[in-house]
């Protein structure tokens, strides 16, 4: 059995080396994050990161960078924002008017931190309870948890491609081109 040695490098990861006695060197064995999307918040609110794309962050559709410039160094950290108000919003802002919000399904998504829980429901009772609250901008169905909802930003959200849970963000009609 060699030694064990755990460190940070320069970037901040955690790593486990072990001493080879043979080549008389430190082995890597193990590093976390083993990726910068494992980072939290890596995108910042409102952004998703894939670490199969180039760059690894975009801002969700119906989201535009907070920062362009910011974002255009690769600093996302500032994540992105709404590009156009939610029906919720304006009729709490001005008389209203216009078509209803609707959902966005994004599939394969890690879903973002902070979700309250809701019943066990289907998906269809889940985007129901969502849409009747003007709070709620996303929601997703877990077999074993049921409805999650999420009222404040979505932050640390990761696209992989093959697993994961559908996320459905609300945007507004004219953004699902409906």
């Amino acid at each position: 059995m060699g030694t064990t040695l755990f460190s940070n490098n320069s970037t901040g990861s955690l790593v486990q080396t072990l001493w080879n006695g043979q080549t008389q060197n430190w082995d890597i064995t193990w590093l976390a994050p083993q990726q910068e999307c494992d980072v939290y918040g890596t995108c910042g609110p409102f952004g998703s990161c894939n670490a199969l794309t180039s760059p690894i962050c975009s801002c969700l559709r119906g989201f535009e960078p907070n920062n362009s410039e910011e974002w255009g160094r690769g600093n996302w950290s500032g994540g992105c924002v709404r590009s156009k108000p939610l029906l919720c919003d304006r009729n709490n802002n001005t008389s209203g008017g216009g078509k209803e919000d609707g959902f966005l399904r994004l599939p394969f998504m890690k879903v973002p931190d902070f979700a309250e829980q809701g019943p066990s429901s289907s998906v269809e009772e889940c985007r129901s309870l969502c849409l009747m609250n003007c709070s709620c901008i996303a929601y997703a169905r877990d077999t074993n948890l049921g409805c999650m909802f999420w009222s404040q930003e979505l932050i640390d959200i990761q696209q992989f491609s093959n697993v994961g849970e559908d996320l459905y963000i609300r945007l507004a009609s004219s953004e699902l081109g409906t």
